[in-house]
């Protein structure tokens, strides 16, 4: 059945058989333990090593590598890098009530899981997002942290994940405790407290990221970037009319 879906060409310099058993190795060595932390964290893998260097803490950096072979990818120069993970979504299944986990935004190693209902529904996160930068759009907004943390991975990454790391930890326990408070309310009632959680985890995720990109902005860039992946990334930026990557 795979087989039908499969491109000899694509398959190979996507790196599809990488992410692959990659996946199943994250999955496998969580067996019986899998949550939703576990979930997030697989989509935010970038492999356990670089070629050519040290391990590094948060995985492979961005700027290496030709293929797109890590389960959170990011685009590069040439045709077998032209895209990326462009949002992530995390679904936690229950006979009771079932939770969204969305990023709304790119290269979810960069940003936050927040929790979504159906009988909440998003509040207003701007305009949708197009191949045109847009402050206003909560995609782009996000992307000004991004394309920031991007020109020193590591390093600039390492200055607020565990601040991120934490405040996704309180969504999820804000989450499950409201889950109980909610079965007592009405269905209007549900809706709206659950419509209004979802809207504060966004506001707070919003807000943070602002701090977290003035930080990051503080740590300088220390080195060039390896040529191809900067002239792709000014490529990127420049057809998008977008300047804040720096």
């Amino acid at each position: 059945m795979a087989r039908c879906y499969s491109d000899f060409w694509m398959t190979r310099l996507d790196g599809c058989r990488a992410r692959q058993r990659r996946a199943t190795a994250l999955l496998e060595n969580q067996k019986g333990a899998i949550s939703v932390g576990t979930m997030m964290a697989a989509l935010r893998d970038h492999g356990s090593h670089r070629a050519g260097g040290p391990a590094p803490v948060i995985g492979q950096d961005p700027s290496q590598g030709w293929l797109t072979d890590k389960i959170c990818v990011h685009a590069g120069f040439g045709p077998t890098r032209p895209a990326q993970t462009t949002g992530s979504m995390v679904a936690h299944l229950s006979p009771e009530r079932s939770t969204v986990w969305l990023t709304g935004t790119a290269a979810p190693c960069t940003g936050v899981f927040k929790p979504v209902y159906l009988a909440g529904g998003l509040s207003d996160l701007g305009p949708e997002p197009t191949g045109t930068y847009d402050p206003d759009s909560l995609w782009w907004a996000h992307e000004r942290l991004h394309r920031t943390v991007i020109r020193r991975y590591e390093a600039r990454l390492l200055a607020y994940v565990d601040e991120r790391d934490a405040l996704e930890a309180e969504f999820q326990s804000a989450a499950a405790e409201l889950a109980e408070r909610v079965e007592e309310l009405s269905t209007t009632e549900q809706g709206e407290a659950l419509a209004a959680f979802t809207a504060d985890c966004f506001e707070r995720t919003a807000e943070a990221i602002e701090i977290w990109r003035e930080r990051v902005l503080a740590i300088p860039v220390g080195r060039s970037w390896p040529r191809l992946f900067d002239l792709a990334w000014n490529g990127f930026n420049q057809r998008a009319g977008f300047d804040g990557g720096r």
